[in-house]
């Protein structure tokens, strides 16, 4: 068996499944609770791991058109502070993404940027002109559905999805364009 994550994670999951959940003492209700949940996260992050990058990218792709549709929207000479920083994570996350090769970490870096600029223009809205409003509303409330449905398809394996309308595939939202 070659040496890659998801085979780690395999390992480390059967591991936990066979060897050490069904040691924890059965007196201990929240041990063996807790370690059934690592097992099963263990066995999670190793089917969805491949898929983790491209993910990443694809929520870049998608919080960087929500941050376009707003700035395209301001046209004010004097912008509040708030608007600036969506600005500069907007430019930060397009160099990001225009580098196939981005790291990880610069990906998600750039996705934490984005979304901690959205929420701080969320919280100063009443600083914005009615015009930029309307955009941050319709452009937040149009982007968060591709959003929330990856996350939902992605976390999908974890069996905490209840709800009874199933996001599209997670291979069928990868493989759409951002637009």
């Amino acid at each position: 068996m070659p040496n890659t994550v998801e085979n780690l994670l395999r390992a480390m999951h059967r591991s936990m499944d066979e060897v050490i959940a069904p040691s924890v003492p059965s007196d201990n209700p929240l041990a063996r609770e807790q370690s059934m949940l690592v097992a099963k996260a263990l066995a999670f992050l190793a089917t969805q791991i491949g898929y983790l990058h491209q993910k990443d990218r694809h929520e870049l792709l998608a919080y960087s058109d929500i941050a376009a549709g707003i700035l395209a929207a301001s046209d004010e000479p004097e912008r509040p502070e708030a608007l600036k920083w969506l600005e500069a994570a907007h430019d930060r996350a397009a160099a990001v993404a225009v580098r196939p090769d981005a790291a990880s970490n610069d990906v998600t870096g750039a996705v934490a940027d984005l979304t901690g600029a959205i929420c701080a223009l969320i919280r100063a809205r009443k600083e914005l002109s009615s015009k930029v409003q309307n955009a941050l509303r319709s452009n937040v409330l149009t982007g968060s559905k591709p959003v929330l449905d990856l996350n939902r398809s992605f976390f999908l394996p974890t069996g905490f999805e209840r709800s009874t309308d199933a996001p599209p595939p997670l291979a069928e939202i990868l493989t759409r364009e951002n637009t």
